[in-house]
C-alpha cells in the first residue's frame, strides 16, 4: 500500500482538507511508517488499530487479531476492506465524547498539536500527550516537507 492509496482512502472518506495530513500522519505514526506493511494492518486492513467494539457502528468488522500483551485488553477490528477501515477511522476521529472533550472534534483542529489533544480528551491514546504527539509530529514533518 502506497502513502498516496492511504491519502486517497481517506479523502474518499471524506477527511477534510484542514485535517487529512494529520490523520495521514496518524495513519504512519500507529503503522509504524509509510510502507503499512505491519502485521496488523496487513491481517486486519486496519491501519490505525481500531479496536473491534462488536458494533453495528463498525461497518463490515469482525474480530480481529488479538492485541499485544501488555496493551490495553481485546481484539483489533478485522474491516472487510480498507475503505470500510477508513469510513470507521473518520468516525472516530469525528467524534467529541461529553463529559471528557470540552475542545472539539479532532477532525475539526487546525493544528497537529490540536488534533493529538483532542485525541487524547476523547482517549484515543493510553501513552502521554508529549510522546503522542512526537509520533505523530515526526510523520507529519515529513508529509508536509
Amino acid at each position: 500500500m502506497e502513502l498516496n492509496d492511504v491519502k486517497q482512502l481517506l479523502i474518499n472518506a471524506g477527511f477534510p482538507d484542514n485535517s487529512l495530513m494529520f490523520a495521514l500522519a496518524q495513519c504512519c505514526f500507529e503503522s509504524g511508517g509509510t510502507l503499512f506493511d505491519s502485521a496488523v494492518d496487513i491481517a486486519n486492513n486496519n491501519l490505525t488499530g481500531i479496536i473491534f467494539a462488536d458494533a453495528s457502528y463498525q461497518h463490515n468488522a469482525t474480530q480481529g487479531t488479538a492485541k499485544p500483551v501488555g496493551e490495553q485488553a481485546g481484539h483489533y477490528a478485522h474491516f472487510e476492506t480498507l475503505t470500510d477501515w477508513a469510513i470507521d477511522f473518520k468516525r472516530i476521529v469525528h467524534a467529541q465524547f461529553p463529559g471528557w472533550n470540552t475542545e472539539g472534534r479532532p477532525i475539526d483542529a487546525t493544528t497537529i498539536e490540536d488534533y493529538v489533544h483532542r485525541l487524547k480528551l476523547n482517549h484515543y491514546f493510553e501513552s502521554d500527550e508529549a510522546t503522542y504527539l512526537a509520533g505523530m509530529k515526526r510523520y507529519y514533518n515529513e508529509l508536509i516537507a
